[in-house]
């Protein structure tokens, strides 16, 4: 996958999204998240990786441009998910080999114990 989303610009995109959801206006945020995309330090090579033109300015995209970026993020966001869900399996995986590993050092540790216990009983 490429590059992923600055948390900044996700945060306005979530927001955005929410917004849509909910009926609500959202052009005042879109604005917001445009001049934070090309004042911030990756300015057009950011709006480049999100597959917008770095050339126009920001409040002359068309519809379907914006239909396009929000696709845009709406894969993106998609992809997180699946990112997060493939992160939380191998953490269970992890987790699980972690525990047999210490399960099997507790029985070395006893057995060791059992072995000690026996050799002193044996001399004794």
């Amino acid at each position: 996958m490429g590059s992923r989303i600055p948390d900044k610009v996700f945060a306005y995109c979530e927001k955005i999204a929410l917004k849509i959801a909910r009926g609500e206006s959202w052009l005042s945020d879109w604005e917001t998240l445009m001049k934070t995309m090309y004042t911030t330090n990756g300015d057009k090579a950011l709006a480049g990786a999100l597959g917008l033109p770095s050339t126009i300015p920001p409040l002359a995209y068309s519809s379907s441009d914006l239909d396009a970026l929000v696709k845009k993020f709406d894969e993106e966001l998609t992809q997180l998910g699946e990112d997060g869900q493939i992160a939380n399996i191998d953490l269970q995986d992890q987790l699980q080999k972690t525990q047999q590993t210490l399960q099997l050092l507790t029985t070395v540790k006893k057995q060791l114990s059992d072995t000690a216990l026996n050799v002193v009983r044996a001399i004794g």
